[in-house]
């Protein structure tokens, strides 16, 4: 699990910020009582785990569920216990990590409350309202503790709301929010709502609730999000849109249907939406579940190794994620739906085939005259895409017969199918109002253009290099970029350098011999993997990294990291 949190967080413009993990409070022992009465806890392995997550600059979901202390032994009740509990708990972490750190946290109530499978503790109605006042008023009396006008907010019920008669948990709290507003205990109405297997049928779906919500109950107006807005429920289950770009076109077109309904005030309070797709997938459906990564457990090899493969959705929220803050509403034209985003010094253009796009190549031209208002501007331009053809590592598996345990070659191939490809190689420009692109592929595809302006800073010195052991053979080498303000990153690719030596612990770094090991590789993303030519026990290499931007320019060299084979990496001073 750890190596798939570490490839959702090297997506850049941190594409992926929050993870919610059911259940994660399991992680936490009740430990007894004090003389008082009061539960005692044990944070420990919570705390290993999301000291990972801060690592790689990833914030927890914590969801507020869990068998966590002997009900039946509490004299005080639910409300006290769950203030108490939630009291603990944000004070533990707002002493850990500090204010600005657990502010970016997000803390929400049970997960689907009215589902038997999870209201393991079979909570009525009065039950219910009192677990979650009483989390509500733990996490601000533990917020205040440390700042006296600090504020964390509580995000509920998260719910189906299907019919009142079966989910009677997540209604009865909103109708006892609107009787009395002043002291509802959620900031962020949060609800759950899929698609038949279709992007418009999850909005539809989302802005009707919110109409039978407003209607039933009027005292209310919270900022709301769609938890789960997934294109069907099931995330195991075998469909075969799951496997290539059709579920990264899909992604594409519910974010960004999303967005437009934002924009035209469809869903004007809409905090945000989320995807549940960050499980882990099994044989013999690797590609075909909801998850966006291919995962391939090794069963065969001593000892037992785990490789991921990245699906075509990973690079299109990766693409998503060059987006900036300035996003203009998605339009449609000639059967290609697009969206332009533009800045002072920076713009993308995020271009996608819909259903009934049939032409097999589109010119597209793109108006420069909408970011820049100088004739006499220079500016450089880069091109990516995701198709069906080159960017489909499902492809490449079924060719070779879906093998449970894929040898050299078949990961090979996968991995350079991962997307995004170089539709354009970067192009420098003067005294020029439009960019022209010719885009020969069949539905569906993903463009990305990013156009920056040659007064743009160059690329900062990327941080955070962690080195991962995958097999004797490979390891996945992980870094953070430095943080562009408004998303306006103009790099367009990462060189990766090699050093190998046999016994490290003496070595002067300052004479390694450097070899590129990405030489003609597009990396795209904040990871690569190296394949090493001559493993051995004593094994150990050094790398470093920099950035290359549209310009040509480079970074400055990251710190040089040293790895070991069957040792942790660490950091040479």
């Amino acid at each position: 699990m750890h190596r798939n949190m570490e490839y959702i967080s090297a997506l850049p413009n941190s594409g992926i910020k929050h993870i919610r993990i059911h259940w994660l409070l399991s992680l936490i022992k009740f430990s007894g009582f004090d003389i008082n009465q009061v539960p005692k806890y044990d944070f420990t392995a919570l705390d290993t785990f999301l000291d990972h997550l801060m690592e790689i600059q990833v914030f927890p979901v914590i969801e507020l569920m869990g068998d966590i202390f002997p009900v039946k032994d509490n004299i005080h009740g639910i409300y006290f216990m769950w203030k108490d509990f939630s009291f603990q708990l944000v004070s533990h972490y707002l002493t850990r990590y500090g204010q600005r750190t657990v502010l970016n946290f997000r803390f929400e109530l049970w997960n689907e409350p009215d589902v038997l499978s999870y209201n393991i503790l079979n909570y009525s109605l009065t039950d219910y309202l009192e677990y979650a006042y009483g989390v509500a008023s733990g996490l601000k009396a533990g917020a205040r503790r440390m700042n006296s006008m600090a504020n964390i907010p509580l995000r509920g019920p998260a719910g189906l709301f299907k019919s009142i008669e079966r989910h009677k948990l997540c209604y009865g709290l909103l109708m006892a929010c609107n009787y009395n507003v002043s002291s509802c205990p959620i900031d962020v109405l949060t609800f759950h709502r899929k698609g038949d297997n279709s992007s418009t049928a999850i909005l539809m779906e989302s802005i009707e609730l919110l109409d039978i919500l407003r209607e039933k109950y009027p005292n209310l107006d919270l900022p709301y999000a769609n938890s789960e807005a997934d294109p069907s429920s099931g995330w195991s289950k075998n469909v075969t849109l799951y496997a290539d770009v059709n579920y990264a076109h899909t992604i594409v077109s519910i974010v960004l249907q999303h967005w437009n309904a934002i924009l035209d005030g469809s869903l004007n309070r809409l905090e945000s939406i989320s995807h549940d797709n960050s499980f882990l997938s099994f044989h013999p459906f690797e590609f075909l579940q909801r998850t966006m990564l291919a995962r391939f457990v090794m069963n065969n090899t001593e000892p037992k190794t785990v490789h991921f493969i990245q699906k075509p959705v990973y690079a299109a929220l990766g693409m998503l994620s060059a987006l900036a803050h300035t996003a203009n509403k998605m339009e449609t034209n000639r059967n290609v739906s697009y969206v332009l985003s533009i800045g002072e010094q920076y713009a993308a253009a995020l271009l996608f085939s819909n259903k009934n796009t049939l032409d097999d190549h589109i010119d597209i031209k793109l108006d420069l005259n909408y970011w820049t208002k100088s004739p006499n501007a220079t500016f450089g331009y880069f091109a990516e895409f995701l198709d069906q053809t080159r960017t489909n590592p499902h492809s490449i598996w079924t060719y070779y017969k879906n093998p449970p345990y894929p040898n050299e070659t078949v990961f090979a191939e996968m991995m350079h199918a991962q997307g995004p490809h170089v539709l354009q190689n970067p192009k420098i420009v003067e005294n020029q109002s439009f960019i022209k692109l010719a885009i020969t592929f069949n539905h569906p595809w993903i463009v990305l253009v990013r156009i920056c302006a040659a007064s743009i800073s160059k690329p900062q010195k990327v941080k955070n290099v962690r080195i991962r052991s995958i097999d004797k053979n490979k390891i996945l080498i992980l870094w953070n970029d430095y943080e562009y303000s408004n998303n306006e990153r103009c790099i367009r690719t990462y060189e990766i350098y090699y050093a190998a030596v046999a016994m490290p612990e003496n070595t002067d770094h300052q004479m390694l011999q450097w070899q590129l090991i990405t030489s003609n590789k597009h990396i795209p993303f904040l990871s690569y993997c190296h394949q090493i030519s001559t493993p051995n026990e004593h094994f150990a290499g050094y790398y470093k990294i920099r950035a290359i931007d549209i310009f040509g320019r480079y970074s400055e060299f990251s710190k040089i990291y040293k790895y070991k084979m069957k040792s942790k990496q660490s950091q040479l001073t």
